[in-house]
């Protein structure tokens, strides 16, 4: 029974085989080959939706784009259009359809090659999107080369093998431009800050390899150093965590002392700068529900209550039973500073189909058209820049119901419902 799912080629007949085995008794080597073939069919699948994905953009981009030359031209354009509708109809954020798209496009025009090799079941989506991601910055003829020299080994490598060998064939076919390219890259160095679950955060650093070889090895000298049990649990403490705990002390070190790093301004760790959104019971220790802090989300009742005791902080107190904020209001178009925290703190999030982008930096628009007086919190909504020209320029158009829903008519006539952020978690 394997080798025949080992034959047969990823399409419906092979499904049908699949499903099938899937009521019988099987041995162990058979399910394994029953798992690979599933593995080949959801490769097939992912070509067909690059193939449906490329083919719904083109026509969306033709059929919705805006006259040229019109002051809608200057804000929208037919391939935002396709974004908007697409990513409205999957709920993808902008930037998971704009990057899915690009990719479509990609594997059916100059990377037919690598849609082949998907379509086949011999590569996986993740190979596919590799060979995409790393041969962007090339022109047509090396992106062929690329191919030639790196797919007839892929269907027997990992993922990490594949993007290994596309470094190499991209530095092999187009030397200069790879040595152009790691110094733009280094140019792009960085920090980053992200907020994980659990009231946890994570720095990610990107720079180029001789310095996070620097950066790794100091951390392990400070690891070695610090305690390896715990003193309070006397648990063991992993080194990856002596790891994180002596970056912290470094960076403390460095803000401490002057003479670490001469010229450095003395510095001090700051206290917090907090808004929690809590329920007034939950902040008269009454209930247990979580909090809302703002650029983060949800946090565990005694970590608002704390961040309230310990930092510099603006609270907003929901109504225990319905979570409904207070009212705020203004009449001049612009909202004043208080009504647009109000909004940024009641919606949380832009409020575009899909969107999951920070209302505190989204523009504030109104649902309908300012009168003179009508900027109220009723009436404005947070929007990401382009689900605002989407609503401006493209045709879009927004209702917003007393309740806080968000029912969106796309210009192909389609309705997508954005429900509100809740913020009572119960």
């Amino acid at each position: 029974m394997a080798e025949l799912v080992a034959a047969a080629p990823p399409g419906p007949a092979l499904v049908d085989l699949l499903l099938l085995l899937a009521a019988r008794e099987l041995p162990a080597d058979d399910r394994v080959e029953v798992v690979r073939g599933w593995e080949r069919v959801g490769a097939w699948v992912s070509a067909q939706q690059a193939r449906a994905l490329a083919a719904a953009g083109a026509a969306i981009a033709t059929e919705c784009a805006p006259e040229p030359g019109s002051l809608a031209a200057e804000h929208w354009s037919g391939e935002q259009a396709a974004e908007a509708e697409i990513g409205a109809a999957l709920r993808w954020s902008w930037p998971t359809v704009s990057a899915r798209l690009r990719q479509a496009a990609e594997l059916t025009g100059r990377c037919t090659p690598t849609l082949t090799e998907l379509e086949a079941g011999r590569i996986e989506l993740r190979q596919a999107a590799a060979v995409v991601e790393l041969c962007a910055p090339l022109d047509d003829a090396a992106t062929e080369l690329v191919q030639q020299r790196v797919l007839a080994r892929a269907g027997r490598q990992t993922v990490a093998q594949t993007r290994r060998a596309l470094r190499r064939a991209v530095a092999a076919v187009d030397p200069a431009g790879a040595a152009e390219r790691q110094a733009a890259a280094r140019a792009a160095r960085c920090a980053e800050k992200s907020d994980l679950p659990d009231g946890m955060a994570q720095v990610a650093v990107t720079t180029d390899a001789a310095g996070v070889a620097t950066i790794w090895a100091a951390l392990g000298a400070v690891a070695s150093a610090m305690p390896a049990v715990d003193p309070e649990d006397g648990k063991p403490v992993p080194v990856a965590a002596r790891r994180a705990d002596g970056l912290v002390a470094l960076c403390a070190a460095v803000l401490a002392d002057p003479d670490v790093l001469p010229g450095l301004p003395r510095a001090t760790l700051a206290r917090p700068a907090v808004r929690v959104t809590v329920g007034l019971d939950t902040l008269l220790g009454l209930s247990e529900r979580p909090g809302e802090l703002e650029g983060y989300g949800p946090i565990p009742a005694p970590v608002a209550r704390e961040l309230a005791a310990d930092g510099s902080w603006r609270r907003w107190v929901t109504e225990p039973q319905s979570g409904e904020l207070l009212d705020v209001g203004s009449q001049a178009y612009r909202p004043s500073p208080r009504l647009a925290a109000f909004v940024s703190a009641r919606d949380r999030t832009c409020r575009g189909p899909g969107s999951g982008y920070p209302a505190s930096r989204a523009d504030l628009d109104h649902v309908v058209p300012f009168d003179g007086s009508n900027t109220t919190r009723a009436n404005l909504q947070p929007l990401r820049r382009r689900w605002h020209n989407a609503k401006t320029h493209g045709g879009w158009e927004p209702t917003r119901s007393p309740d806080g829903v968000v029912t969106w008519r796309s210009p192909l006539g389609r309705r997508y419902v954005v429900p509100p952020e809740d913020l009572d978690p119960e």
